[in-house]
């Protein structure tokens, strides 16, 4: 039996990390103003761990993450640029990857890189303010 997912990123990994994304646009103006300050991101652990990414701040840091690991600096300047735009802040301060206090397991990265890699900025913004999620979840569930 064969299942097939048109649309749906999937691995042969026992963690797999997934999209959902909305069709509703994303609000146009967070509460938030770090009136130029720096933004740090945080960074993070994505690896067997059920979890659902729905915030702004969680889906950011996934994203810095994944792009940290691949050096992917397309994706860090689109990043950094709507980052900047969102939340009148300065400079962005990527986190470092160690794969101790951040990273992202090895099957599954590439997953923002894979969807977004080949569209536009202004769809990762829509991506990272709107409804959509990042699932992590793994097989020993």
């Amino acid at each position: 039996m064969k299942t097939i997912r048109t649309g749906t990123f999937e691995t042969n990994s026992s963690s797999s990390h997934s999209l959902t994304i909305s069709k509703g646009e994303a609000p146009q103006n967070p509460d938030v103003d770090f009136k130029g300050e720096p933004y740090n991101l945080y960074g993070g652990c994505y690896g067997w761990g059920y979890e659902v990414l729905t915030t702004p701040a969680e889906k950011i840091n996934y994203i810095a993450v994944e792009a940290t690991i691949l050096n992917n600096e397309t994706l860090k300047e689109w990043l950094e640029e709507i980052i900047q735009k969102r939340y009148n802040c300065g400079e962005v301060i990527f986190p470092t990857v160690d794969f101790t206090n951040s990273y992202i397991d090895h099957q599954s990265q590439g997953l923002i890189r894979d969807e977004f890699g080949h569209t536009s900025k202004r769809d990762l913004e829509k991506f990272i303010f709107s409804d959509s999620t990042i699932i992590i979840d793994n097989d020993n569930h």
